[in-house]
């Protein structure tokens, strides 16, 4: 995620928007192959680093929205196992 949206929207919203890069990603890879490359890229990042960077986005989003319920809601995250 670009730092200058990490803050646009609510905190589910951007776990969605995350989730739905990541979806898209895979598909991606499964459909042109996980160590292909799109061919306008010139920096030649395989399909495998692209899905690994939006799990990187979703995971960072995830800890956000977390932090959100908790604060939120007054949950300890604890009783749940996170």
């Amino acid at each position: 995620m670009h730092k200058a949206y990490s803050s646009v929207g609510t905190p589910p919203m951007r776990v969605i928007e995350e989730c739905s890069e990541l979806i898209q990603a895979i598909c991606k890879a499964e459909r042109f192959g996980w160590n292909n490359w799109h061919p306008t890229d010139p920096s030649e990042n395989t399909n495998v680093l692209q899905v690994l960077k939006e799990i990187k986005d979703v995971q960072e989003t995830v800890v956000v929205l977390l932090k959100d319920i908790a604060l939120t809601y007054n949950v300890d995250l604890s009783t749940c196992g996170l």
